[in-house]
């Protein structure tokens, strides 16, 4: 097997992830692995982890996304990243967690690029698809929140993945139209290092903050943001309840219940609180 390439420019947002965060978590860069939050909860599960953990690569190469879908990305230009840390408590993750995940990937983005992110239900993450003013917003990023339990305890674990300085056309084909790069966006190279370096950094306080004591007045700050940077409105999706697909029209996200507010031909309003009764045009 190929040895993966050490990555200089992740090398150096090594150092400066442990600069940043000093003796508050350890962090790992890893020049390939299959996926950064598969190997959290494998590490977990052996009593590897007893403490907050920021592991990322720039070569992943079995990503995974929700509904189980695989994320691509190209090694050694794209960034996968995950933060793990101890859950107390028996209860559910709160729900607006996946949110405000989101919103910590805008900003930090938006930081050290330049380039203004809106974000889309239930966890991506968009920008300009290309440098021009009419260009269409497009997925450079998402995201995906887990949880693992073994002998010590409960672990959370947040996942970003963003498609940095790898071009649109890098990708398979059928994703053609679908997704965009930070690259193709500002149409320059972004500095990956000092993004999983800012990535890292926000998404620790979070997810500590999360899992010590639920970090309810954080969450609720980020959840308003996320609002205001909602692009959800006017999508176009094939609603798959009782026994039938019809297609429907996202109108926003409900403030109260967080679930997504849909409207079919007929003006009949739904409010879908799982992305897996939703198809996209295309998958019927």
């Amino acid at each position: 097997m190929e040895k993966a390439k050490i990555d200089m420019e992740l090398q150096r947002a090594a150092e400066l992830l442990k600069q940043r965060v000093a003796a508050a978590a350890e962090v790992v860069y890893l020049a390939r692995t299959g996926s950064t939050n598969s190997w959290l909860k494998e590490r977990f599960a052996a009593g590897g982890i007893d403490g907050p953990l920021v592991v990322f690569t720039g070569e992943q190469t079995a990503g995974r996304g929700t509904r189980g879908r695989d994320w691509s990305q190209v090694g050694g230009r794209d960034i996968a990243l995950s933060v793990a840390a101890p859950l107390a408590g028996e209860g559910p993750v709160d729900r607006r967690l996946s949110l405000a995940v989101g919103v910590v990937a805008a900003r930090a983005i938006e930081l050290v690029t330049g380039i203004a992110a809106r974000v889309k239900w239930p966890n991506d993450v968009l920008v300009p698809a290309g440098p021009a003013e009419a260009a269409p917003l497009l997925k450079a990023s998402g995201t995906l929140i887990e949880t693992a339990a073994a002998a010590a305890g409960r672990l959370l674990i947040a996942g970003v993945g963003i498609n940095v300085n790898s071009t649109a056309a890098e990708f398979p084909a059928e994703l053609a139209g679908r997704l965009a790069t930070l690259h193709d966006s500002a149409g320059r190279t972004a500095d990956r290092a000092a993004l999983a370096a800012e990535l890292g950094t926000v998404l620790l306080n979070l997810l500590v903050a999360v899992g010590t004591d639920g970090g309810s007045d954080l969450l609720e700050r980020l959840t308003a943001e996320w609002l205001s940077r909602d692009a959800t409105a006017g999508a176009r999706y094939f609603l798959r309840r009782d026994g039938r697909d019809r297609p429907v029209v996202a109108m926003g996200v409900d403030p109260a219940s967080l679930a997504l507010v849909c409207r079919d031909q007929e003006g009949n309003r739904y409010e879908v609180a799982s992305y897996t009764e939703l198809l996209a045009p295309g998958e019927t």
